[in-house]
């Protein structure tokens, strides 16, 4: 038997709606949590999404995240770093955070204290960033280094679409701040059903 989340049927009912009321919660949440982060003195823009983020809430008034930011899952923000302070009562160390408009967080990334991500920048998943990361650029790594510009990003993805690797099926949809608006959960998630079982059955 299958378990409490999952039908027998990989896209089946009951897998559907599940998802579909997980991801309707999580929305609602992330937005209720980005009131609170502004409460406690956080500079937050407008369209700002924060896939489950853990966020450094003692320190919020020294974060600043502007407009059309996305934060992926699991990803934290620390604007302090307590670690000398525990071993050896030494002072904590703080800083701000500033991650300007339309800059790309991917998921499981963490950003320490002091650090300022420019404008449209985009971090790989899993990356550990420690310095400023330049406007246009995008960067990857433990540490997080700039490996080179947007315009060099998008050639080696489309290099990547022409090769043809069957290793990789490419899903052509609406970028999510527009998916959103345009379709339902429900409707989304067919999309990507479908996609699936068309293309990896």
């Amino acid at each position: 038997m299958s378990g409490f989340l999952y039908s027998e049927k990989p896209f089946g009912f009951k897998y559907r709606f599940l998802t579909s009321v997980k991801k309707v919660f999580r929305r609602f949440l992330a937005t209720d949590y980005i009131e609170m982060l502004r409460q406690q003195g956080a500079k937050i823009g407008n369209n700002v999404f924060l896939d489950n983020v853990k966020i450094d809430i003692n320190f919020a008034p020294l974060l600043e995240i502007k407009d059309n930011v996305s934060i992926a899952f699991g990803s934290q923000i620390w604007m302090h770093d307590a670690a000398l302070n525990n071993i050896f009562g030494l002072p904590i160390k703080t800083g701000k955070i500033i991650i300007h408009k339309g800059a790309t967080i991917g998921a499981n990334v963490v950003i320490f204290c002091g650090v300022e991500i420019g404008e449209n920048a985009v971090i790989g998943a899993c990356s550990l960033v420690t310095r400023d990361i330049p406007a246009n650029t995008f960067a990857y790594g433990i540490p997080a280094e700039v490996k080179g510009t947007l315009e060099d990003l998008k050639k080696t993805f489309i290099d990547k679409i022409q090769s043809n690797n069957p290793r990789f099926k490419y899903f052509d949809i609406l970028p999510w701040r527009d998916r959103i608006k345009r379709f339902s959960n429900e409707e989304i998630q067919k999309q990507i059903s479908d996609f699936c079982q068309q293309k990896w059955s």
